[in-house]
């Protein structure tokens, strides 16, 4: 899902379309390959369509972009170039959970920042198994759903003796079965 994201620092500075146009300005000229001279041209095109305030707007999105160290701006265009090959389903799927996300409030955004960077140190294992659970979760029907939260949000507030407790507890049910 995310991995298509935008990096946090840029995701506010592009606006949706115009991703090629800065990536185009912001590659060699000298690269020559065919299918970048046609993605130039497209570029171009688009360009030229742009008011002058637009333009204006783009260049200093563009200066900023320039700005970023270049590892930050190699992932930006691999990230951008996997989000080329994406179908346009997934790619429309994903600009509404950007757009979702964007009106959400800063400290929610920042939370899911912050889970993100975790979710990315972990395990393969254990990111197949989050990701089984999600979809587990987003099967269930609604009201099972909003249950489930509920337990979850009362899960997190108890202490970890008490967590500790239950976990034995349903363990000796279990094993009593």
């Amino acid at each position: 899902m995310t991995k298509y994201l935008l990096p946090t620092a840029l995701s506010s500075l592009l606006p949706k379309g115009l991703l090629a146009l800065i990536i185009a300005l912001a590659l060699p000229l000298n690269a020559g390959a065919e299918t970048q001279s046609n993605e130039l041209e497209r570029s171009r095109a688009q360009w030229e369509k742009l008011s002058s305030e637009e333009r204006e707007a783009l260049r200093k999105r563009l200066e900023t972009f320039k700005t970023l160290p270049q590892s930050e701006r190699t992932q930006l265009l691999k990230r951008y170039k996997r989000f080329k090959t994406l179908s346009p389903a997934k790619k429309k799927e994903l600009r509404e959970q950007f757009k979702a996300f964007k009106v959400l409030p800063r400290s929610e955004r920042e939370q899911i920042r912050r889970n993100f960077k975790r979710y990315k140190k972990f395990s393969p294992e254990r990111k197949n198994k989050l990701r089984r659970t999600y979809r587990k979760i987003m099967r269930m029907a609604p009201k099972d759903r909003k249950r489930f939260m509920e337990k979850m949000r009362r899960w997190k507030k108890l202490s970890p003796e008490e967590r500790k407790k239950i976990r034995n507890r349903v363990r000796k049910n279990r094993n009593k079965r």
